[in-house]
């Protein structure tokens, strides 16, 4: 019998986002006679700590302390010559950096980086941006492969010096059993005092500027002006500042009374499932999993049109495209979606949701990497590697 093989993942904090979540769900669903998942959290621990630990043979936290730790960065080199993985398989920009270097500089197995986004922050200096395409152009030397997670984030990578040829989309999974009851529902609506005549529009989004709440919340005032039985949710931690420029904003719109920011909730399916049309306004995205999870509940989605949002709604068919900014294209769009519209373009998403973003899709597209990397699968992968040409016009 075949010795699984160690694969060691980095990742800088075991919080609750999109890339952490899905990199737990890897872990968690990988053929245990096949590999054995490893993880270091460079920058300390965080909310899914636990569940990283439960789903791994081992879990190192290393609390990196600055942008250039030393320490940090020779403990990850022990690690790697101690544990001596079969490949490492790193997670967002820093662990790339991190995990790149110390890998080629410990050892001489493959490095497979995954970006998950686009790179792009309001709030980076450009010395930061100067500093990161720096970076990102040794990360492109030192790896063996890159992972992305949608088509749309491909270009800008390549841009800093990856090629299309060690380039792979595999686009996010989803567990797509998702089950919410009628009494959590209930509940929720009782704890939010929705009344059965409400319309209830609701985003899952970080309180962060680079997902532009505010174009919501003016494109929001004209529905609610249309509508005033209309109802915003906004569920996420973030920025207290950036908070209370949303909170002064919605009293200047005279909306206080119609939106709630709900913080921080273990509860987004819930939050959803009770939502008529689930709304997206980020300046920049990779492929969001709220929309995922909103188009698996059967969702209409209105969201602009960033990042890699198009590979999952198509305009007019699971709801809306927008432009980012327009906050009255933004709230015609809600408007335009009428209950029989809402239902019919709901059921198209969950549809598309079913046959194309299932976990375990997912998880053996990864594993086909693997397995091309580890010499033990030469043929040619499932999905094809995305050419530079079929994106540069973009």
């Amino acid at each position: 019998m075949n010795t699984p093989h160690d694969i060691l993942y980095i990742i800088p904090r075991p919080e609750i986002g999109g890339a952490e979540r899905q990199l737990l769900m890897l872990m968690q669903g990988l053929d245990r006679t096949q590999y054995r998942p490893h993880v270091v959290c460079l920058d300390g621990g965080g909310s899914l700590l636990d569940e990283y630990r439960e789903a791994t043979e081992s879990c190192l936290v290393i609390n990196r302390s600055k942008a250039f730790d030393l320490r940090a960065l020779t403990a990850l080199r022990t690690h790697i010559s101690n544990l001596q993985p079969a490949l490492v398989h790193t997670w967002l920009y820093i662990a790339n950096l991190y995990g790149s270097v110390a890998t080629r500089t410990s050892t001489n197995v493959p490095v497979i980086v995954s970006q998950r986004g686009l790179g792009i922050d309001p709030q980076h200096s450009k010395l930061k941006i100067l500093k990161m395409r720096i970076f990102n152009r040794l990360v492109a030397r030192l790896c063996d492969r890159l992972l992305v997670n949608a088509q749309a984030v491909t270009e800008p990578m390549y841009q800093v010096g990856f090629c299309p040829e060690k380039t792979q989309v595999i686009y996010n999974g989803l567990n797509l059993d998702i089950h919410v009851t009628t009494q959590q529902q209930n509940d929720l609506r009782q704890e939010l005092g929705i009344q059965p005549d409400e319309t209830v529009l609701a985003a899952i989004a970080r309180i962060d500027p680079k997902k532009d709440l505010e174009t919501m919340l003016r494109a929001f005032a004209i529905v609610h002006n249309h509508n005033p039985k209309t109802r915003l949710l906004i569920a996420g931690g973030g920025f207290s500042d950036y908070q209370k420029k949303l909170d002064h904003l919605a009293e200047e719109l005279n909306i206080q009374n119609g939106v709630n920011f709900l913080g921080f909730r273990n509860d987004p399916q819930v939050i959803l499932s009770i939502c008529d049309i689930s709304l997206l306004s980020s300046l920049t995205e990779g492929l969001p999993n709220a929309i995922l999870e909103s188009m698996a509940l059967g969702k209409p989605v209105v969201a602009t049109k960033v990042g890699g949002v198009p590979e999952l709604i198509t305009d007019g068919e699971h709801g809306y495209l927008v432009a980012k900014g327009d906050h009255e294209q933004f709230a015609c769009s809600i408007l335009n979606l009428n209950p029989e519209r809402a239902q019919e373009m709901g059921l198209a998403a969950k549809e598309k949701a079913q046959k194309q973003f299932g976990r375990q899709t997912m998880i053996d597209n990864t594993t086909n990497v693997y397995r091309q990397l580890l010499d033990e699968d030469p043929i040619s992968l499932n999905t094809p590697l995305p050419q530079k040409k079929a994106v540069s016009g973009r």
